[in-house]
């Protein structure tokens, strides 16, 4: 929402703020307070990147655990293969001896 307004809706004329500041109070406040409002705007926009970056991460984490379970499941399975080619293997030796 911020995000979307206009750099020069945000910024300030300072030349034109310092002077009328001269001659009023007010001014200076208001021109504190855009000052902070463009900080606050700034926050809020890291922040926004920063949860994009985060959910972006986390999905490719989520999609690397799940490679990751699928590839597991596959070096079980071969394992079990092996030991009962072994165990077979083991068995015949013991019978032919």
């Amino acid at each position: 929402m911020f995000s979307q307004l206009n750099d020069n809706q945000m910024k300030i004329d300072l030349s034109r703020t310092t002077t009328a500041a001269a001659r009023n109070p007010v001014a200076t406040e208001l021109e504190e307070l855009y000052e902070i409002f463009n900080i606050l705007i700034g926050g809020i926009e890291t922040l926004t990147n920063d949860e994009q970056r985060l959910t972006n991460e986390s999905l490719q984490i989520q999609i690397a655990l799940l490679t990751l379970k699928e590839d597991l499941s596959k070096v079980k399975l071969s394992i079990e293969e092996s030991n009962a080619y072994l165990d077979a293997g083991n068995l015949e030796r013991r019978l032919f001896s």
